[in-house]
């Protein structure tokens, strides 16, 4: 499968090698990098992954139609995956995790699922956060998301809704 998009996202200095950055739909090849994302993101404690996707629940969730799954990778080694799935003119990010962080690695993922999106027929993007994960809600708003309600989440705690209008 051909990339969806290819990305130099941070500035460097003069000396440093930009590694390109690629983003895709998932392959055999990437279940394993995106194993160990999820497992790095469930260390961080349960604000940021309270439940770690396991090899069988990732592959059923590739073989989903509705379900979207795409790859972040920087010199062949993967640095972010994002979940996402379509209801009608909704497109919903179920999981969106980048390690390292603050390299544009989920920047770049969120670009690429607004598009494809947006190209699938949907005007909205939503997204789910627990309520303590700071980091994820200030990552969001950045990205001009809008803090929509305080709900009780699929994970059946405290979450926040996101929403932003795409197209």
């Amino acid at each position: 499968m051909y990339p969806i998009i290819v990305s130099n996202s941070r500035r460097v200095g003069l000396d440093e090698k930009i590694p390109t950055l690629r983003v895709r739909y998932i392959e055999p090849q990437h279940v394993d990098g995106v194993l160990a994302i999820e497992a790095a993101a469930h260390k961080l404690g349960p604000a940021v992954s309270a439940r770690v996707i396991d090899r069988p629940a990732l592959m059923n969730e590739v073989a989903r139609q509705e379900t979207k799954v795409l790859v972040a990778s920087a010199d062949d080694r993967v640095v972010g995956w994002v979940l996402f799935e379509r209801d009608g003119a909704v497109g919903r990010i179920v999981r969106l995790s980048a390690n390292p962080r603050r390299n544009g690695y989920g920047t770049a993922l969120l670009g690429a699922t607004e598009r494809l999106a947006h190209k699938g027929g949907c005007d909205k993007l939503v997204a789910d956060v627990y309520e303590e994960d700071l980091a994820a809600q200030n990552f969001l708003k950045a990205r001009g998301f809008k803090s929509a309600a305080v709900k009780k989440a699929a994970w059946d705690g405290p979450g926040i809704r996101f929403t932003k209008t795409i197209g």
